[in-house]
């Protein structure tokens, strides 16, 4: 069974990997015409170990209980609706919200959205269609390339394989970030 599931990981990676290059001589072009929105068909499922350190990474900053507990459940980890809107569709997607009225637009939920200094900071609410396994996030980080961006989603690397599909939903605070990020990456960790 283990066996089955390295093959599978194997054959993921490489065709990710085959359609995800972080070689750019330019950034990639955005999939589409919003610049704060990021759809890409196919999610780069990657193993941390032997990868080469050609960036400088941007971390979280540290939130408030209230701020925590508000994005924890309107953007659960398990396959409920989320109280922000997404598309139907399987794919992974992020928004990059630098300003409260960004944040409103794509809030759908009842409670009363908590104070956010977006002179100061940069939220991040995502979600990743997941095959195979049950994922959680255990971190997320900006990867700063010369020409690029790229958010990394580390997740644990279950041991058990429980067959189906889901959307994994994550979100960040970081840091004001000015310059685009292109891609997303999710990297299952021990």
């Amino acid at each position: 069974m283990k066996k089955l599931f390295y093959l599978l990981n194997g054959l993921l990676l490489t065709a990710a990997l085959a359609a995800c290059s972080s070689d750019y001589d330019d950034p990639p072009e955005q999939p589409n015409s919003h610049q704060n929105e990021v759809s890409v068909d196919s999610v780069d499922i990657t193993q941390e170990e032997g990868a080469s350190k050609d960036y400088t990474v941007i971390s979280t900053v540290p939130v408030s209980k209230e701020v925590k507990a508000f994005f924890d459940e309107a953007l659960p980890n398990e396959n409920r609706t989320p109280a922000f809107s997404f598309s139907t569709e399987n794919k992974a997607e992020f928004f990059v919200i630098n300003s409260q009225d960004e944040l409103e637009s794509r809030y759908k939920g009842e409670s009363i959205l908590p104070e956010i200094d977006f002179a100061k900071f940069t939220l991040i609410i995502g979600k990743a269609y997941m095959l195979g396994m049950t994922y959680h996030v255990k971190a997320i980080e900006i990867h700063k390339y010369e020409y690029n961006q790229s958010l990394c989603v580390f997740t644990d690397d279950p041991e058990g394989l429980f067959w189906m599909a889901y959307n994994m939903y994550f979100w960040a605070l970081f840091p004001k970030i000015e310059q685009e990020i292109s891609n997303i990456s999710i990297i299952p960790q021990k």
